[in-house]
C-alpha cells in the first residue's frame, strides 16, 4: 500500500493493520505544500530576485482549498482518503529593512480538513484543524536588471516547529529553506524562476521515508495598468524514492485601489506526492507595496500610470527613481529617500534641526515652543515645580520655610531650627558666621586659619568650617561648592598656586569628615591669578589671601560661578608669609 498524493507509505501499512496493534500510530508529517513569496514583486508564488524598497511593507491573507493531498493507494487504486478536502488561510507579510535586504513571514492556519476513516491502515485521524509551520524568511538583492542583464536574490527561509502534529502542520522539526530567484523583463512580460532545496527531518512511515526535496518553479506574468494575469509552474523532486510532483497554476491580481490589491489563483497538481493535491484554489488580499509593475512599453512619459507601476521612471523629476522614491510625485533629496526635508509641526525648522519636531516653535529655540504653565519665568522642562511658581535658583519651586520663622529655607542657616533673620535663621546662641547667597557661602566675621606657609588648618577655624559643613548638609538644592584658594603675590606664581591648591583640598578634607558628600565638593587653587585689591600694600595682600565657597549651579561651566568681594575673608593671619 502506498500513501500517495498522493503520497506514498508502502506496503509496509499493510503490516501495521494485519499486526492488529492495539493503538493506532500517529501520522506525523507536514502536509503544507504552498509556499507564497511575501513581497510578490514578480509573482504571487515565485520570487524575481527583487526585494522591497527599505521601510515599505506588504500585508496579507489568503485562504487556501485543497482536494486530496494525502490518499493512500493498494495496487494502483485508492484504499484510503486520509484528507479529502483541506482548508486553511496563510497569513504572510514582507518588509524592506533596506533596498536590498527583505524579511518575510508566512503563517498558515489550518481550519478544516476531512477524509475518510484510517482506522484499517492502523494510523490515528488527523486533526480537523490546527497551526501549520510559520516560515521566516530573510532575502538579499544580489543583481539588478538596470546593470546585470537579470534580477538575482539568495534567500533562507526557515521553518519554526510550532505546527500541529496532529493535524499535519508539522513534525517537531525546524526545517531550513536556502533559495535563489531570478527575473527579467521581456516587453510586456515578466519572467521569473527560483530554485530552492527544502531540508527537513525524514519521516518514516511504513516502509516509506518522507523529508527534503528539491524545488523548482517558473512563472510567466503578463502587465496591464490594473490587472496583472499570470502562469506559474511548480515542481517537486524529493530526496527520497517518492515521486516528483507538480502543479500547474493560473492566477490573477487586480490592484484595487493605490495600496490594496485583490488575487486569486487554481489549478490541477500531478505525480502523487505527498502534499500536491489533485486541485489547489486560492483568493486573498493584501495591504501595502501592491502595484504590479507595468512593462517598460507602457511606461512613458505622459502616459497613465502610477509611479509604483513604473519603478524606473523617475515621476518628480528629483533625480531618483520611483523605485528608490517614497515621495515619488514631490521633489525631495536622497537623504530622505526621495521625500522633501520633513517638517510635522510646519514651524519652519526641519525636523532634523527640530528638538520638538511635533510642537511648533521658534527657529532661535530650536523649534521648541516655550511652556511654562506657572508664569515664573523658568521654562517647565527645567522646572521641578512647573504649576507653582519659584525662583530659578530654587528650579522654579517656591521657597520653603520648614521652620516658620519667617526665613526662607534657601537663606536659612538652620532651617529646622527657627531663628531671627539677624541671625539667618538660627537661634541667637548659634552665631552665625556665614551668609548664603545664590552664588556663595560668604564668610562674613571670621577667616580660615593656616599655619603659616603650609595647608594646616589652624584650630580656631575649626568652628567655621563645622558650621560650612552643616550649612552645605542642611541644603540639599546646593548641588556643587568649589573651594576656591587665593593668595597675595610674594613667593612666586608657582609657590602660591601648589600653596592654593593644598589649602583648598585641605578645607574640602576637612569638609567630607564632617559628613559632606564628597561629590558636592571641587577644590580648586588659583594661586595669585585672582587678586581682590592691590599686592603693594598689607592690607591688600591681606584681602587677597582667602578662601571662598562658590556655588557651582547645574549646567555651569567649572570657572564660571560668580564672585563678590566681602572683606574680612582670609587665608593667612600673619603677614610675613603667604
Amino acid at each position: 500500500m502506498h500513501l500517495l498524493r498522493r503520497a506514498a507509505f508502502c506496503s509496509a501499512l499493510i503490516a501495521l493493520a494485519a499486526n492488529a496493534q492495539t493503538a493506532p500510530a500517529p501520522l506525523v508529517l507536514d502536509l503544507e505544500r504552498i509556499d507564497l513569496d511575501p513581497s510578490a514583486l514578480g509573482s504571487l508564488l515565485v520570487s524575481t530576485g527583487r526585494t522591497l524598497p527599505a521601510g515599505e511593507f506588504r500585508l496579507g491573507l489568503a485562504p487556501v482549498y485543497e482536494r486530496r493531498p494525502l490518499v493512500a493507494v493498494l495496487d494502483g487504486q485508492d484504499a484510503s482518503v486520509i484528507v479529502r478536502n483541506r482548508l486553511s488561510t496563510q497569513l504572510f507579510g514582507a518588509f524592506g529593512i533596506t533596498p536590498a535586504i527583505e524579511l518575510g513571514l508566512q503563517v498558515p492556519l489550518i481550519s478544516y480538513q476531512g477524509g475518510e476513516s484510517t482506522d484499517a491502515l492502523g494510523l490515528t485521524r488527523p486533526s480537523s484543524a490546527g497551526l501549520g509551520t510559520p516560515r521566516v524568511s530573510g532575502r538579499i538583492h544580489l543583481l539588478d536588471e538596470g546593470r546585470q542583464l537579470v534580477d538575482l536574490a539568495g534567500e533562507l527561509s526557515v521553518g519554526v516547529p510550532i505546527g500541529s502534529k496532529s493535524a499535519l502542520g508539522g513534525d517537531g522539526n525546524f526545517s531550513v529553506m536556502p533559495r535563489v530567484s531570478a527575473g527579467r523583463q521581456f516587453g510586456d512580460f515578466r519572467a521569473s524562476t527560483q530554485l530552492s532545496v527544502l531540508l527537513r527531518q525524514v519521516d518514516a512511515v511504513g516502509a516509506e521515508r518522507f523529508g527534503s526535496h528539491f524545488g523548482i518553479d517558473g512563472s510567466i506574468a503578463y502587465g496591464i495598468e490594473r490587472f496583472r494575469p499570470e502562469l506559474i509552474v511548480r515542481a517537486f523532486v524529493p530526496f527520497t524514492q517518492l515521486p516528483t510532483g507538480y502543479e500547474v497554476l493560473a492566477a490573477g491580481r487586480y490592484q484595487l485601489t493605490e495600496r490594496l490589491e485583490a488575487f486569486a489563483l487554481a489549478g490541477p497538481g500531478f505525480g502523487h506526492l505527498i502534499g500536491v493535491p489533485s486541485f489547489r484554489a486560492m483568493a486573498g488580499i493584501a495591504f501595502g507595496e501592491i502595484a504590479p509593475p507595468l512593462a517598460p512599453s507602457r511606461c512613458r512619459a505622459g502616459l497613465a500610470h502610477l509611479p509604483e507601476q513604473c519603478p524606473d521612471l523617475d515621476d518628480d523629476g528629483d533625480g531618483i527613481p520611483n523605485r528608490e522614491d517614497r515621495c515619488p510625485l514631490v521633489k525631495g533629496l536622497a537623504q530622505y529617500a526621495g521625500c522633501p526635508v520633513p517638517d510635522r509641526d510646519h514651524d519652519g525648522v526641519p525636523d532634523p534641526e527640530d528638538r520638538c519636531p511635533d510642537e511648533p516653535g521658534p527657529k532661535e529655540r530650536q523649534g521648541c515652543p516655550v511652556h511654562d504653565r506657572d508664569g515664573d519665568g523658568v521654562e517647565d522642562e527645567v522646572d521641578r515645580c512647573p504649576d507653582q511658581a519659584g525662583p530659578a535658583e530654587n528650579h522654579g519651586c517656591p521657597i520653603a520655610d520648614r521652620d516658620n520663622d519667617g526665613v526662607p529655607d534657601d537663606v536659612d542657616n538652620c532651617p529646622d531650627e527657627p531663628g531671627p533673620a539677624d541671625n539667618h535663621g538660627c537661634p541667637v546662641k548659634q552665631k552665625q558666621l556665614v551668609v548664603i547667597t545664590p552664588e556663595q557661602l560668604v564668610i562674613i566675621k571670621d577667616k580660615v586659619h593656616f599655619a603659616i606657609g603650609t595647608a594646616t588648618i589652624e584650630q580656631t577655624s575649626h568652628a567655621l568650617l563645622e558650621q560650612v559643613a552643616k550649612i552645605v548638609n542642611a541644603h540639599p538644592n546646593i548641588p556643587v561648592v568649589r573651594i576656591e584658594g587665593h593668595t597675595d603675590d610674594r613667593g612666586g606664581a608657582k609657590y602660591n598656586l601648589k600653596l592654593s591648591q593644598d589649602r583648598a583640598n585641605a578645607v574640602r578634607d576637612f569638609l567630607i569628615s564632617k559628613g559632606v558628600a564628597r561629590d558636592r565638593l571641587e577644590a580648586k587653587g588659583y594661586g595669585l591669578t585672582r587678586p581682590l585689591d592691590t599686592n603693594t600694600t598689607k592690607e591688600g595682600r591681606a584681602k587677597n589671601r582667602r578662601v571662598e565657597f562658590n556655588i557651582v549651579r547645574s549646567g555651569q561651566k567649572p570657572e564660571a560661578s560668580q564672585r563678590t568681594s566681602t572683606t574680612g575673608r582670609g587665608v593667612a593671619h600673619r603677614e610675613d608669609k603667604p
